[in-house]
């Protein structure tokens, strides 16, 4: 086991016993990851901006990776149509504004073909507080 896995898994054990009460999930990517493409979407980061007396602006900034161990799909593609489906979407009124601000792309040594990808996305609602 390697050391990264036993920190992880010490790690997991301390906040599954502080709070129990939460169905916890450690994921690890990396070679161990599945044969098939996998996805994670994580919420990094939410700002406010106050408009009015009683309503201000969320920006949400999510991250979208895809990870492809084997190469199986073609990535640039798949980034093509996440942009295509996501870019200007306001989620069926969810949201005010749905932008792509960023797609980053990797590749294992001595391959031109990209394995994985990043994509920023960044949206704006209104709250009321």
């Amino acid at each position: 086991m390697s050391r990264a896995r036993e920190v992880t898994n010490a790690l997991a054990d301390i906040i599954k016993e502080a709070v129990p009460g939460v169905k916890w999930n450690v994921n690890i990517v990396g070679a161990a990851a599945g044969k098939g493409v996998e996805g994670t979407i994580s919420c990094d980061e939410v700002t406010f901006e106050q408009d009015a007396y009683d309503v201000c602006t969320a920006t949400a900034v999510y991250s979208i990776y895809v990870l492809d161990i084997n190469g199986i799909t073609d990535i640039d593609d798949l980034s093509d149509t996440l942009f295509e489906v996501l870019h200007n979407n306001d989620l069926g009124g969810m949201i005010d504004n749905g932008l792509v601000k960023r797609i980053v792309f990797g590749a294992v040594a001595n391959n031109t073909k990209a394995v994985a990808m990043l994509l920023e996305y960044q949206v704006e609602y209104d709250m009321e507080v």
